[in-house]
């Protein structure tokens, strides 16, 4: 069964990675980001947040100036991360520090010292249709139906779904699957006409069965189909003043 008719929610919508020491810009930061359902990953080190960044997905980066050069290295590390390099950035800097501060060592955006959380607030609701934009992109959503596996040497057997998104899914089978290796995948999207049919590869897999593949050469059609599911499960998962900035960067695209 599938779990759309429960709808979800979100604990967050997006998960920010902060790297700073200022206990008291950690402090406005929190309680600023509560209004746009935001968690805080807080480090006071930054070869420690540069070490989280290949291992985890965050929709946004925020980086102190004062920490120097090392301020650089964090950001270098976002662009450098394949899952990372498209996060929404931020600098804390002061305010004799120039308008240009930010930018000139890779970031979007910038708090400016003195902070408060009515100045936070106002450049993150001006970052906040791209950080709901990146969290969509990423966006896995929790799907557990019947779907039908064919291996390249033509085996046929029967698997799980797990959780789909627009590149890809995870799913449960006996068969041992192996990294790289390709075969076709055919399931039914809960509410749609027409069953979904891709090709795909395996990117991992475990002992215990599970995979996480992604798609290959997915027709328009199925792109187009795929996404517009997903963005209304996205939707549905949201709170409605978020899913408001969601509607207004999808409506952009």
């Amino acid at each position: 069964m599938t779990q759309t008719g429960s709808r979800p929610r979100l604990l967050s919508v997006g998960n920010v990675l902060v790297v700073c020491n200022d206990v008291d810009a950690i402090r406005l930061l929190t309680e600023a980001v509560q209004q746009f359902a935001l968690s805080l990953d807080v480090h006071h080190q930054a070869d420690t947040a540069a070490r989280i960044l290949g291992r985890q997905k965050f929709e946004a980066v925020v980086v102190d100036r004062e920490l120097g050069d090392s301020a650089k290295t964090v950001l270098r590390e976002v662009y450098l991360s394949p899952s990372n390099q498209t996060a929404v950035t931020f600098t804390i800097t002061s305010r004799n520090a120039g308008k240009d501060s930010g930018m000139s060592i890779g970031s979007t955006f910038t708090f400016v010292r003195p902070l408060s959380v009515e100045s936070i607030s106002l450049t993150l609701k001006a970052a906040y249709g791209l950080i709901v934009r990146e969290r969509r992109r990423y966006f896995r959503f929790p799907l557990a139906v019947p779907a039908f596996l064919r291996t390249a040497e033509g085996k046929e057997m029967e698997s799980q779904t797990v959780n789909i998104g627009e590149g890809g899914m995870g799913l449960h089978t006996s068969h041992p699957f192996k990294a790289k290796e390709q075969a076709l995948v055919q399931f039914t999207l809960p509410d749609q006409p027409s069953q979904f049919s891709a090709e795909l590869d395996v990117c991992w897999c475990d002992q215990n069965g599970r995979l996480g593949v992604r798609f290959l050469a997915l027709s328009a059609q199925q792109k187009s189909g795929l996404r517009e599911w997903l963005s209304a499960r996205f939707e549905e998962s949201i709170p409605e003043r978020v899913a408001v900035h969601f509607r207004k960067s999808a409506a952009k695209r």
